[in-house]
């Protein structure tokens, strides 16, 4: 055997239909808005605040005067509606991923943590670091390819093609037919150059001598 309960739907209007309105029809329709404010506010503070809670068994009346000194006012600027999250910017491409786009930020920030924040039906996704707007976005469909700024764009370049970036890589170019430097050892393995391990702080950094 089920029971089932019916949930308790609020109506904070009901009274205010069946009592106040009521009152009003009775005695007459105000003849302007601060009218209509002065007789609801003479209703509230005699049939509603002076009326004991039935949760909490105390009167709002007599509640707020227990709650005032803890309360303060709202902030004189308006509240923040936008989604604001936390985002890593990629390292070594200065890239943080939102809704499965990647957007650039400064290169400068590679590797360290910014802010995204996405007002509301805006369309814009502002990236910040410090507190500081950094970069200024148009928000694209998920699944987009990335979204460069270009000035980002450039400097991430500048930055990936600079000489102490490209100490140990270089680009090599084969003529038609010349042999890519690797000797086949059978089985999948290769010789090839030992990496100068020196560079990277291990070993003797001779770099001399060959490895499978």
């Amino acid at each position: 055997m089920t029971r089932q309960t019916k949930g308790k739907i609020e109506r904070p209007f009901r009274e205010l239909k069946a009592s106040f309105l009521e009152e009003v029809t009775a005695v007459g329709v105000p003849s302007s808005i601060p009218e209509l404010n002065a007789r609801a506010s003479g209703w509230l503070a005699e049939q509603i605040h002076t009326r004991p809670h039935r949760v909490t068994g105390v009167s709002p009346a007599v509640r707020l005067e227990v709650e005032r000194p803890v309360l303060a006012p709202l902030p004189r600027v308006r509240y923040d509606t936008a989604l604001v999250e936390p985002r890593r910017a990629g390292a070594p491409v200065p890239l943080v991923e939102v809704d499965r786009v990647f957007y650039s930020v400064p290169p400068a920030l590679r590797g360290t943590m910014v802010e995204v924040r996405l007002p509301v039906d805006a369309g814009v996704l502002e990236i910040r670091s410090h507190g500081s707007v950094v970069a200024t976005h148009a928000v694209a469909p998920p699944g987009s390819e990335p979204v460069w700024d270009p000035i980002h764009r450039r400097d991430a370049e500048a930055m990936a093609l600079a000489p102490h970036a490209r100490r140990h890589l270089h680009a090599v170019v084969p003529t038609v037919g010349e042999p890519l430097g690797l000797l086949d050892l059978g089985d999948g393995d290769y010789e090839v150059e030992i990496p100068d391990l020196g560079y990277y702080g291990l070993g003797d950094g001779c770099g001399c001598g060959s490895a499978r």
